[in-house]
């Protein structure tokens, strides 16, 4: 069995290495102990580069200070970004014109008797699938009465 050298656990662990050689290490550690091992020592290696925290109470108010920071300054570009044209308002009052306009010109209403005499015309026509209903019906009628005189 080929083992793992620890230079190589160390650039795992660092995440230097492409996808397909990490999942091979990966594998590899589901078998082997020696390099588990190596593999643990270049974990605590890397633990020791890591930055150590400052006490653990003022850590979190300094994150939270800066969460609110942020998101105050974020909403001052939002509302400062904001032109006329974007803002709810505008396009109310750009909808209820239209609306009006096309009310004051009959729109709807034309199409109101447009759909009336649609209807009109196509009253006398039966759809294609009540067509369908009826030629299924009648087959199956056919079928039953076939049944009832004991033909197959």
């Amino acid at each position: 069995m080929n083992h793992i050298q620890y230079k190589e656990w160390l650039s795992y662990t660092e995440d230097t290495l492409d996808e397909g050689t990490r999942e091979h290490y990966e594998n590899h550690l589901y078998v082997c102990d020696a390099c588990m091992s190596l593999y643990l020592e270049a974990i605590e290696a890397m633990e020791q580069k890591i930055p150590v925290m400052s006490t653990n109470a003022t850590f979190t108010d300094e994150v939270m200070q800066k969460i609110n920071s942020e998101q105050k300054q974020e909403t001052k570009v939002k509302t400062a970004k904001l032109s006329f044209f974007q803002k709810t308002i505008v396009h109310y009052v750009v909808a209820a014109t239209v609306t009006l306009f096309l009310m004051s010109q009959g729109v709807f209403s034309q199409l109101m008797t447009a759909v009336t005499d649609f209807e009109a015309s196509n009253k006398n026509e039966t759809s294609i699938l009540t067509n369908m209903l009826d030629k299924s019906a009648s087959i199956i009628d056919k079928f039953e009465m076939k049944t009832e005189k004991g033909e197959q």
